[in-house]
């Protein structure tokens, strides 16, 4: 987890020192921190969080914020300057957002087992079990209706928690069956975006 989150922050810090667009406000305390990462959770401040939410989180999610507690946005939008929590800002979706969780669930979806528990290129997007929303963990804050998500209604035999990324571009979630391959997916993501806003201003 370590070494990745380092390869992330590296590739956004090099994509943005060599963007031939302006840095906004985030981007250039990113620069001056040559980093996206923030300084690790404590023990105590983990210890906290669980008790807080009466949730046992996954190893990853520990080991993640034993790494950094939170990481920063890579652009200034939505007055969110972090893409994912501190543990101090961590917690439930219905406190967080109450309207966009009674939005989803006013009509209630459980696709089945056979349809649910797929993961990879072999799921559809669609098939949520709305209900979860209403007893889903934020790690990060809700931006245009979209949000990351830790479902603890659903733990794997390895102890890690479903992760969820919400929105409704997609429309419903793009699920793993732990917080890695979506902190993976979202760093391939960030990347190319970068990529392509400073090609695309090349010619602006």
């Amino acid at each position: 987890m370590r070494a990745f989150l380092q390869f992330w922050s590296d590739q956004i810090v090099l994509r943005l020192e060599r963007a031939r667009f302006p840095a906004d406000r985030i981007q250039q305390q990113i620069l001056q921190r040559k980093s996206i990462l923030l300084p690790p959770a404590t023990r105590s401040e983990l210890d906290e969080l669980q008790g807080r939410l009466e949730t046992e989180l996954p190893p990853s999610v520990l080991e993640f914020l034993s790494v950094t507690n939170g990481v920063s946005a890579i652009i200034d939008y939505a007055d969110a300057p972090l893409d994912f929590f501190p543990c101090s800002q961590i917690g439930w979706l219905h406190e967080q957002a109450p309207g966009l969780v009674r939005i989803w669930t006013e009509e209630p979806d459980w696709p089945g087992d056979s349809l649910y528990f797929r993961y990879g290129e072999d799921q559809d997007v669609i098939y949520i079990r709305t209900d979860y929303l209403k007893r889903m963990i934020t790690l990060g804050p809700v931006v245009d209706g979209g949000v990351f998500l830790l479902n603890p209604q659903v733990r794997l035999a390895d102890g890690e928690l479903e992760a969820w990324d919400f929105s409704v571009k997609h429309p419903g979630a793009i699920r793993y069956r732990s917080l890695p391959p979506l902190l993976e997916k979202y760093c391939t993501d960030s990347c190319w975006n970068l990529d392509y806003w400073s090609a695309t201003h090349e010619f602006t």
